[in-house]
C-alpha cells in the first residue's frame, strides 16, 4: 500500500514539494542577475540571515488522534474571512519571474486585497492613490517607508542593477504612477 501511495505522488506534477525544490528551480530558470536580487541583503545580510533564521526557529505542533474527516482551514485577518491563511505578501518587481509582472498578482481569484503604499513627498498624491485604492474595494494598508534610501546591496551593485531596476514611477505624480501602483498587492 506505502509503495503505491508514493508512485501516486512521483512524476512531474509533483516534483517541487517544498521551498527547497522551488528555490533549486528557481536557480536553474533565472539569471544570476535576478537570483541575486531575489535572495540578496543589504550591506553584510545580517537582516536577511537573521529573518531566515527567525522563520527556522517556528516549529508546527502536530496534533495526532483527532477527527480530521472535516478540515475548515478558514480564518480571519483584520475582522475579513479568508479560505485559507495563505497570503501573497506585499512585494514589488514580479516582472523580474513574470511577464506582466504584479498584474497577475492582482488577478488572484479572491482574497483580502492589501495595498502597498510607497510614501511619496507629494502629500495629495498619497491621498489620490489611497482614495482610489479605497474605491476599488482594498481593505488593508500596508506603508513602505524606507524606499526613499535604498540599502547597499551589493549583489546588485556588482550586476548594476542600481541604475536599471528603479522605482523611477516614485518620482513623478503622473497618472501613470497611480496605474502602476494599481498592479494590487493581494492577500487571500
Amino acid at each position: 500500500m506505502e509503495d503505491k501511495m508514493w508512485s501516486e505522488c512521483e512524476g512531474p506534477e509533483m516534483s517541487l514539494v517544498c521551498l527547497t525544490d522551488f528555490q533549486a528551480h528557481a536557480r536553474e530558470q533565472l539569471s544570476k542577475s535576478t537570483r541575486d536580487f531575489i535572495e540578496g541583503g543589504a550591506d553584510d545580510s545580517i537582516t536577511r540571515d537573521d529573518n531566515i533564521a527567525a522563520f527556522k526557529r517556528i516549529r508546527l505542533r502536530p496534533r495526532y488522534l483527532r477527527d480530521v474527516s472535516e478540515v475548515d482551514t478558514r480564518t480571519t485577518i483584520q475582522g475579513e474571512e479568508i479560505s485559507a491563511p495563505i497570503c501573497i505578501a506585499p512585494t514589488g518587481f514580479h516582472c523580474l519571474v513574470w511577464p506582466d509582472g504584479e498584474m497577475s498578482t492582482a488577478r488572484a481569484p479572491e482574497g483580502l486585497r492589501w495595498f502597498q503604499l510607497y510614501v511619496h513627498p507629494d502629500l495629495q498624491l498619497n491621498k489620490q492613490l489611497i482614495q482610489r485604492v479605497e474605491s476599488l474595494g482594498f481593505k488593508a494598508l500596508v506603508i513602505t517607508l524606507d524606499t526613499p534610501v535604498c540599502g547597499n546591496r551589493r549583489h546588485d551593485i556588482r550586476n548594476q542593477l542600481r541604475r536599471n531596476l528603479t522605482l523611477t514611477d516614485l518620482q513623478s505624480p503622473k497618472k501613470a504612477f497611480i496605474e502602476h501602483l494599481l498592479c494590487a498587492r493581494h492577500c487571500g
